[in-house]
């Protein structure tokens, strides 16, 4: 199944989904509608790729098990010893509404040796910094009972929020106020993933995905 679809190059899509966004988030989407329309027009300024292009993201996944898509791991560098590095893992293709392979890339994965996580020094080492560290998408836990009784009593390790109550919003483009709708966030899915305890090696970890539903029951896509 697709991680993602979008419609990356097409003005009028982003337009739509930014619009949705806003109008049920806020009392006044003026400001940030044309900061939105400003951004496109910056971003896409010497994009040559045509609007009629749909972009397919999907998870890799070895040994049947779904690799996280932005993992990272302590660096242990002796200069930097809180610093830590990452990158992306995927595949994805674009394809035109003619049917057109467009374009099309793949991270490549091999699973060379199996050890078990119990005792493990570099594992252990991991969860160490990661206390430390905090959230980085995914988290430890037995399974997923545990992963939702751990998001629950600290969703910091988690990664999400419980909500926004209703409250005045102004940042600098505006001249006076508006209303920040409330919101409450919503578990709508707990997965298991592979991400990278170092460079060259992976444990498993789980994922809690949310969403914001507001006031009026529309929940972010």
């Amino acid at each position: 199944m697709p991680r993602s679809v979008s419609r990356p190059y097409d003005f009028d899509a982003y337009m739509t989904g930014q619009t949705a966004i806003y109008e049920h988030a806020f009392s006044d989407t003026s400001t940030f509608i044309d900061n939105a329309r400003t951004n496109w027009k910056r971003r896409m300024k010497y994009e040559e790729r045509q609007p009629a292009y749909t972009a397919v993201h999907f998870n890799l996944m070895v040994g049947g098990m779904r690799l996280w898509s932005d993992p990272t791991y302590p660096a242990h560098y002796a200069d930097e010893p809180d610093a830590w590095e990452g990158f992306s893992t995927g595949a994805h293709v674009i394809v035109s509404d003619s049917g057109v392979l467009v374009e099309a890339a793949c991270d490549l994965f091999e699973m060379k040796t199996r050890r078990p996580i119990e005792g493990d020094a570099v594992y252990i080492d991991y969860l160490e910094t990661f206390r430390q560290h905090g959230s980085n998408g995914v988290f430890p836990a037995q399974d997923w009972q545990d992963a939702l009784h751990i998001a629950l009593s600290d969703p910091d390790i988690a990664g999400f929020s419980w909500g926004a109550e209703e409250q005045p919003y102004q940042n600098h483009y505006m001249t006076k106020p508006i209303i920040s709708y409330g919101f409450s966030t919503v578990i709508t899915a707990i997965k298991p993933y592979l991400s990278a305890i170092s460079r060259s090696d992976w444990a498993p970890f789980w994922r809690i995905e949310t969403t914001a539903e507001f006031s009026d029951g529309w929940r972010r896509p």
